[in-house]
């Protein structure tokens, strides 16, 4: 068919006492003008070093076996560990198939993965493991004029979307069922609104085993979650994200009621280009609050000439918890901020060099007020051999 591809993807990574290999194919196949098929087959084959489970150890040493008893918030092994085990050679399988059709008046999609409990993608392109998973979808699309200076037609979509999740030993992982609605038109404007049911296991109750059944609850959650986004003039976006309802918490192994925004400001202007953007999470448990996350960005480019680039970089991050309520020993106040200018030299070759400071101080209500602080400067030298392999494209 025209248009149709194939490619072959394969990624290397060693080091001491570690490897990784991911290699296989994928394509796109065009059954029409509306319709599309997308395939990927991979294998993968890894060997971790035994620091590796001490790099995602909650603790000190999780190179010993774990405790028979090791419940959440009390256990140093967490599943990650667990599937970083070094005494054996992990190997796997990813498969993808993803049909759509995406025509003038209707949609709709069908999707399977399977991937295999020791598959493993460490440069990251595949972020899940040892789950199989279908999704269907159908929808309706409508076309209407919205204001008279608009240069195209607006439009409407509704649809409504399945989801099955389950482990790569047939274990439930997840059920879910979605309601939605979108429009797109004037000032760029794209507004998508919807309802989800979903049955989902969000953790284990012992993190000494990945074993799943009365190990791992499920969880009824049902919430709105809605995406804006809106550009009255060619250099200002404005987007406003965000979910509300009834979710479930992965730490602590309980449902309540989150409040979740996110809005972010994106300014464009010749050589300029900031970007503010803040994440608000307000949990409530049993009609008080067990959690409130509060994080904000500020990020100021300026590229003065072709080549010549500087970033400034602004974080902030809060966390306020009621302890009491938390499996773990967490303290009740947590913050971080740190500030960073890096200067960028790029060039047409591939290489980039990267020099510049950061300042970051932390601070918790363990420490009395007290705060720690640390100074860095830095250069970087990057080379993409890919661009100049394959080219740009």
């Amino acid at each position: 068919q025209k248009g149709s591809s194939t490619g072959i993807l394969t990624t290397v990574r060693t080091g001491h006492d570690y490897s990784n290999f991911v290699g296989g194919v994928d394509g796109l196949v065009n059954l029409g003008l509306d319709d599309k098929l997308r395939y990927q087959v991979m294998y993968s084959r890894t060997e971790y070093p035994d620091d590796f489970a001490n790099d995602l150890c909650n603790g000190d040493d999780c190179l010993s076996p774990p405790p028979e008893d090791c419940p959440l918030g009390t256990c140093d092994y967490n599943a990650e560990v667990l599937r970083a085990d070094p005494n054996r050679v992990l190997q796997g399988h990813g498969l993808k198939l993803a049909y759509k059709h995406d025509g003038p008046n209707s949609l709709y999609w069908l999707n399977y993965y399977d991937y295999a409990a020791d598959y493993r993608s460490d440069f990251g392109f595949d972020k899940r493991t040892d789950y199989r998973q279908v999704t269907a979808a159908y929808g309706k699309k409508w076309y209407f004029e919205t204001l008279e200076r608009d240069k195209g037609k607006s439009r409407i979509r509704a649809y409504l979307v399945g989801n099955h999740i389950e482990s790569s030993d047939g274990e439930h992982l997840e059920d879910s069922f979605d309601v939605w609605a979108e429009f797109r038109g004037s000032f760029q404007t794209v507004f998508r609104a919807g309802y989800r049911v979903k049955d989902r296991v969000v953790n284990r109750i012992q993190q000494n085993t990945l074993a799943l059944g009365d190990n791992a609850p499920a969880f009824d959650e049902s919430y709105w979650q809605w995406y804006y986004e809106v550009s009255p003039v060619n250099y200002l976006t404005f987007n406003l994200d965000g979910r509300y309802g009834d979710i479930a918490d992965a730490d602590n192994l309980v449902l309540g009621k989150m409040t979740e925004l996110k809005p972010k400001i994106t300014l464009a202007l010749d050589r300029f280009k900031l970007r503010l953007s803040r994440t608000i999470r307000d949990y409530d448990l049993d009609g008080s609050r067990l959690y409130k996350e509060d994080f904000i960005t500020a990020q100021l480019s300026y590229h003065p000439k072709e080549h010549h680039s500087f970033r400034f970089l602004y974080l902030n991050d809060q966390t306020d918890r009621d302890s009491a309520r938390f499996l773990a020993e967490e303290p009740e106040f947590e913050a971080e901020e740190s500030i960073q200018l890096t200067y960028i030299f790029t060039k047409q070759s591939g290489l980039s060099i990267l020099a510049g400071g950061k300042a970051q101080r932390d601070d918790d209500s363990d420490t009395n007020g007290k705060f720690t602080s640390k100074r860095e400067v830095y250069i970087k030298f990057m080379y993409n051999f890919s661009k100049n392999i394959f080219g740009n494209n």
